[in-house]
């Protein structure tokens, strides 16, 4: 078959704004692909552990710390999808806020996994801690604030009535369990690009091609909400995304970590701390019992790797009195339905209550993760 005729005779010469688009799609998708591997290798080291914990000794999950929390949702079943409520906090003692105190409880870090065992896919929502769903409460109505008063009850009955997403389960870990993690694997070797700081968390780190990270100093940076980096001409720089850059770290300093725990898994040693760690810095609701655990870690490590989809959940920033939030924006209902949820009507006449102020638009937070794997 003949196909000249289907040439270009003029031929094609791509301008700035085709290498400029092309850059732009080639950066999204990257984006997307780092993410998803760090969430695959992240719930498979969570497999490692939990059926981990059947060779370390039942015994040991009596002494997870367990929490009562009220759903409207059935409990896990692996029969049919479900959903789990994944938070990172500081409610734990001898963790300290950004300036040094020990506050109540308050959620950094929040995550919904949507689990469909029969596809093996995983889909991972994150809900920003300055999300306001109810105008009408302020600031007090952040999503963090919610977390602090009500407690897990009081966060998952606002996720489920508000944001209408079914939650089933709810896990929580605390941030000494994240420096104990860190330090469990000898520390973790980063390579730094730039100078950086931030002086709220106490974090600082020179340029090195590969350096080794302790716990406190790998909280410092996954805390960092006012990234500062030292610019050429000798001046600091803040990072002007705050809590989006600082997710993007988070997820990129948790895909290095994930990639260690197989082998740190795969000694008794590794295994023992693993669990332990589990055992003293876990929390999870009272409906998810031995059986349940040991068979999420079955599910995990059975089959292959299950698939993982990212969800970014569209917000708006605004203000709200003198303070900084962000409100629900378009697109939220198909981000929502990804997870099985329907948003309410109610809660999207709110969120359109309220008119977008000084707070500005969200920057894309592609370059302010100034670091990476070591070569």
């Amino acid at each position: 078959m003949n196909l000249d005729h289907l040439d270009d005779p003029r031929g094609f010469t791509p301008d700035d704004e085709f290498r400029a688009g092309a850059h732009r799609l080639g950066r999204r998708r990257r984006s997307r692909r780092r993410l998803a591997l760090a969430a695959g290798s992240v719930l498979t080291s969570m497999a490692v552990v939990i059926a981990a914990l059947a060779g370390y000794g039942l015994w040991r999950t009596s002494q997870i710390h367990r929490v009562d929390v009220e759903f409207a949702a059935p409990p896990v079943n692996l029969d049919e999808p479900f959903n789990l409520l994944l938070i990172g906090s500081d409610s734990r003692e001898g963790t300290a806020d950004d300036d040094g105190t020990v506050t109540g409880a308050r959620s950094d870090t929040m995550i919904v996994v949507r689990v469909v065992p029969a596809e093996r896919r995983v889909v991972l929502l994150s809900l920003p801690r300055d999300l306001v769903l109810n105008p009408a409460l302020g600031a007090d109505g952040r999503l963090n604030a919610r977390f602090a008063t009500g407690g897990p009850s009081g966060l998952v009955e606002t996720v489920e009535s508000q944001l209408g997403i079914p939650i089933s389960g709810y896990a929580e870990l605390d941030f000494a369990s994240f420096i104990g993690l860190v330090d469990a694997e000898g520390g973790v070797p980063l390579s730094v690009h730039e100078t950086i700081r931030d002086q709220a968390t106490g974090l600082r780190l020179d340029p090195a091609e590969c350096t080794v990270v302790d716990g406190g100093t790998a909280l410092a940076l996954a805390r960092s909400r006012h990234l500062e980096t030292l610019s050429a001409s000798g001046r600091w720089v803040e990072d002007p995304t705050s809590d989006f850059g600082r997710a993007l770290r988070q997820r990129t300093f948790l895909q290095i970590v994930a990639a260690r725990l197989p082998v740190l898994a795969g000694s008794v040693g590794g295994v023992q701390s693993l669990v332990d760690l589990a055992a003293d810095h876990l929390t999870i609701d009272g409906r998810i019992d031995t059986a349940t655990l040991l068979a999420l870690g079955r599910w995990g490590m059975s089959g292959p790797q299950p698939t993982v989809d990212s969800e970014l959940l569209p917000v708006v920033p605004t203000m709200i009195g003198p303070a900084a939030v962000v409100v629900l924006g378009a697109g939220a209902s198909s981000a929502i339905e990804s997870v099985g949820g329907t948003l309410p009507a109610a809660t999207v006449a709110g969120a359109g209550s309220v008119v977008p102020g000084a707070a500005g638009t969200i920057p894309e937070p592609v370059s302010v993760v100034p670091f990476g794997p070591c070569p």
